[in-house]
């Protein structure tokens, strides 16, 4: 049986996670551990008891089976959150969209979380719902969305649902001279993305023969590709490179453009996990 963590706080977006978490198990058992940073509540330790024991208990009265232990600890966010879900399958919180910048400055809280955490991170939008939708990942070129793509496809299969590989590309910089010279150009540059998209659906298709993929290449930067996917996807999965990292502070670009503007359920997954 797996193992999820579930960050909760009490927010809105925080029962969106709990709901989330609630349709997984629901189909794919797990333990769930309800992690609450006491630290980030003006409250006595009774007071944040008794909410964590609520939560809980929602859970069970939507999985009755589920197995919930509570786990409420002193510590920072997101760095003792991040913790707590080393070994753990999946670490999943709730997100407010259309506010990155105020999280960023309230603790990079979904952002640094997703820099630090050891495990495939999923960020769910407050006021989800389920969708009945392919798993969308974007494949990057660099080999850094490799554990992402393993990962999105599993998360197909046990969702019963199709896989989208979704790859975008751009024309290098400086373009060549005169109409002639850039449009060869695109055409080399697409040829090369298509080879890039077509082996990495060919490398899946090996892995798991009985998988339904789809494919995409978009010409576009990789955010825009993936937010023109994600209204018919039921999660959208990217991978990171982690390069430049300053104490989890930064994350690449396409996961910043992406946490706080999607309505759509997001997984981070680490490089660590390919």
């Amino acid at each position: 049986m797996g193992h999820i963590v579930l960050g909760y706080d009490g927010s809105t977006a925080a029962d969106s996670a709990l709901d989330w978490v609630a349709e997984r198990i629901s189909t794919r058992p797990a333990g769930v551990v309800l992690v609450v940073v006491a630290n980030m509540f003006n409250a006595e330790r009774p007071v944040i008891s008794r909410f964590a024991h609520e939560a809980s208990e929602r859970l069970r009265a939507m999985v009755p089976d589920a197995a919930v232990d509570i786990d409420i600890v002193d510590g920072r966010m997101p760095g003792t959150l991040s913790q707590s879900a080393q070994g753990a399958d999946l670490l999943v919180v709730g997100m407010h969209t259309n506010t990155r910048s105020r999280s960023l400055l309230a603790g990079a809280v979904p952002l640094r979380l997703t820099a630090l955490a050891s495990v495939p991170v999923v960020l769910v939008p407050a006021g989800w719902a389920p969708r009945m939708a392919p798993v969308t990942v974007g494949l990057a070129a660099d080999g850094s969305s490799d554990a992402a793509v393993r990962f999105a496809a599993v998360e197909a299969l046990e969702q019963g649902q199709p896989l989208r590989i979704a790859h975008s590309w751009l024309m290098d910089s400086p373009l060549p001279s005169g109409p002639a010279g850039g449009a060869r150009a695109a055409r080399e540059a697409r040829v090369r993305h298509r080879a890039i998209l077509d082996g990495a659906v060919m490398a899946m298709t090996q892995e798991h023969p009985g998988l339904a993929i789809e494919s995409t290449l978009v010409r576009d930067n990789p955010a825009a590709a993936l937010t023109s996917q994600a209204s018919r996807s039921s999660l959208v999965v990217i991978g990171t490179h982690r390069r430049g990292l300053l104490s989890g502070w930064l994350l690449g670009s396409v996961a910043w453009d992406l946490v706080g503007e999607l309505r759509d359920p997001i997984c981070v997954v680490p490089p660590r996990l390919s």
